[in-house]
């Protein structure tokens, strides 16, 4: 997965201030990507775009810190799948497939891989539920090889109406995690911390109780830390 910037990480990287870096993204010059009313940038794309304005890079500060415990599990690659798939909340009542309509249209990869992904989530569903009881669900590509991603996501969603997805435990659901990975070794990564921090007892009442991005990253954070 590409590394994904903050705007801190480009006051480091270039030592300009904010102000300088959010005109640039205002203008259009600087390239970047908006998630949930913040900015993030592709590094190499950064990289690229400083040695063409011919602005100086702190390269030393593009070396990674010795890895943490959490880091060498790669907590890290689903913390920016979840931070570019962003938290979502749906109004209104829907049937399961119409749900997965709207939400493959929060995907900002263009209408192409919309629909690819709105037909691979209606046949992985009409395979089995990704429904995990609880009011939890997972839909996901049945093959992520043949979504043609640039990066790897995970969408957040709260619905207002919880959905009939045939769980287990017969609950409704009222939470998807919506999960699109580049590659195999990902999308089973991502599968089995998904179903750690779901196999939390507290998490459902966590959830119930609509918690913002930065609390559901660090709930996960702390989960996945054990």
């Amino acid at each position: 997965m590409a590394k994904w910037l903050t705007i801190s990480d480009v006051q480091n990287l270039l030592h300009v201030p904010e102000s300088t870096i959010q005109r640039w993204v205002r203008q259009g010059n600087l390239p970047c990507t908006e998630r949930s009313g913040k900015y993030y940038f592709n590094r190499e794309t950064l990289l690229s775009w400083a040695e063409a304005k011919e602005i100086h890079v702190e390269k030393k500060d593009l070396s990674r810190k010795k890895p943490s415990r959490i880091e060498k599990h790669n907590w890290h690659e689903l913390k920016e799948a979840m931070q570019m798939g962003g938290l979502h909340r749906l109004k209104g009542n829907y049937e399961w497939d119409e749900l997965y309509r709207y939400v493959s249209k929060l995907i900002p990869y263009g209408e192409t891989i919309q629909n690819q992904v709105f037909e691979q989530l209606v046949q992985r569903e009409e395979l089995s539920s990704t429904a995990l009881g609880h009011g939890l669900a997972v839909p996901h590509p049945r093959i992520p090889m043949k979504l043609e991603l640039q990066d790897s996501l995970v969408l957040s969603v709260f619905l207002e109406h919880p959905i009939n997805l045939k769980a287990p435990d017969q609950k409704p659901v009222f939470f998807l995690f919506l999960l699109l990975s580049r590659e195999a070794r990902e999308h089973l990564q991502f599968l089995s911390q998904i179903a750690k921090v779901f196999n939390v007892p507290s998490m459902p009442s966590f959830l119930s109780q609509s918690p913002s991005q930065e609390q559901l990253l660090e709930q996960f954070h702390q989960i996945l830390a054990q």
